[in-house]
Parts: C-alpha cells; structure tokens; sequence
C-alpha cells in the first residue's frame, strides 16, 4: 500500500517542530512586524527564514491583492513567508492550506468569498479579456471591498486598523488624496492596536445575541424604543471593551424592529 504524502501543510509543521523548537507550532512562526514606512504604506516584515536561508522582502500593503493576501495580510501575517512563492493557478491547494493554519485569516477568506458569492463585492478584472472566474483564493479585491465586509463582522487588527485610519482621513477631507498626515493617523492606529500576539478579548457573538435579545425585548416590554447609540452604550455597560461595535450593529440591522432603526433617536409617547 502507497504510504499518503504529507501535506503541504503538514510538512511545514515538521520542519518547524523540528527545527524551531517542539513546541512551537507554526501558527506562532512569522507573525508579522506591521509598521508605516516614510510613505505612509502599510509594511509587513518577516523574520530571517533559516529553511529557506534568505530574507522574505518585506509585503506592502497596497490598493488591490488576491484574497489569499488580504486573509493573511488582514491577520497582520506576511502572505508569502515562510511558505514561500505560491503564487499561480497550481498552488492553489497550499494557499487555502496555509490559511486554515489561522484562525484568523480563515474567518477573513470565508467572510469575504460569501460576499463575493452574494455579489456584494466584485473582483477586479486585469483587462477586457480576463472572462475566466479564478480560483476564490486568487480573487483580485480592492481594499474599500474587503475593509468594508470585514467591518460588518468585527474583525481588528493593526492592518485593520491601520486600513480604516487611512480611510477615515481620506472620508474627513471629503474624498481628495489624503495629506500627509494620514501617514501620522495610521502610524499611530498602529501603535495602539495590540498585536494579534496578544488579541484583545472579545465577547462571543452568541452571548452578545443572547443580551441583545434581551435588551430588546426588556425596551419593547416597556415601550421605550432603542437607539444604536443606546443599544452600544447598554451593551459597553455590560461586556466592557469586550464587546465590538460592528457586533452591536449587525445584530440591530437583524433583530431590532424597523421602526426603532430609523436615523435619530426615537421619541416616546406617553401613554393614553
């Protein structure tokens, strides 16, 4: 009998138990240095690579990627170290490999293909010519697309993080090129965002569904229609900096009654 071939991840795994210590998986190998350059671009480094005996250039994060890059570079990883050039249509198996490998680039990967799927972004087409639907990992998304789904579900990071200061400025100066002081704003997004070496912890979304639920159902009880100004100030009151903002808004956009997600705060009316 053919003994099975070792995976692609699989091997990298060996080679890091073997190599970087026994218990050193490789999820904890090359987590990313993300840093502003004096451009104001969004940098990625990697770490020496001992296996492949080189310095992986550093990633920079730029306008448009394929959605490999952005699952990786969105969980602050260097896309290509230490797993090297596997880039083109063959390697597509070792691009979704690597991204199971993190947790949170694979919640990154599946969020976004269901809104491509959904139609909700569209990828970006080389030319006239490019007619042929890629492979979901090649997809070619620009960064408005991809920040915009990832806000919806909460995602953070200090890519992420970097990403939306750099563009609230460019929204706060009414859609000009931002100045250079968008390079401060994000240098300084970054700096403040805790590395995903360190996350900050974060309320489960069946627990925040389940206070949600209840919140409702208490102002409904009582006739006194909620704001989402309301509903996030209750829900910081009760899950502290663990719960997310993006977390409180999906689920008013899905449970909350029409009326009370009207723009504004809602008046009572007293009854008789």
């Amino acid at each position: 009998m053919t003994e099975k071939s070792p995976s692609f991840a699989e091997a990298l795994e060996e080679f890091c138990c073997a190599n970087v210590s026994q218990d050193l998986r490789p999820p904890e190998v090359h987590l990313g240095c993300v840093s502003i350059d004096s451009d104001g671009r969004i940098v990625i480094q990697a770490e020496y690579d001992e296996f492949w005996g080189r310095n992986f250039e550093p990633f920079v994060v730029g306008d448009q990627h394929t959605l490999y890059e952005w699952a990786l570079a969105l969980a602050d990883r260097h896309p290509y170290a230490p797993w090297g050039d596997i880039r083109g249509a063959d390697r597509a198996s070792a691009r979704r490999e690597v991204i199971e490998l993190f947790e949170e680039a694979r919640a990154i990967y599946k969020t976004v293909v269901k809104a491509y799927q959904a139609r909700k972004i569209q990828r970006v087409c080389r030319d006239w010519t490019d007619v042929d639907e890629p492979d979901d990992t090649s997809l070619v998304l620009r960064a408005a697309d991809v920040l915009s789904v990832v806000d919806e579900v909460g995602a953070d990071g200090r890519v992420i993080v970097a990403l939306r200061a750099k563009r609230d400025r460019q929204i706060s100066d009414q859609g000009t090129i931002a100045s250079s002081d968008t390079c401060t704003d994000a240098a300084e997004a970054v700096a403040a965002t805790p590395s995903n070496s360190t996350p900050r912890p974060r309320a489960s979304d069946s627990a925040v569904q389940t206070w949600y639920e209840e919140h409702l159902k208490k102002h409904a009880y009582r006739g006194t229609p909620t704001s989402e100004e309301d509903d996030w100030t209750a829900a910081r009151k009760e899950f502290g900096d663990r719960v997310r903002q993006q977390q409180i808004r999906k689920l008013r956009r899905y449970l909350a009654p029409a009326a009370w997600r009207k723009q504004g705060r809602r008046r009572v009316v007293p009854a008789g």
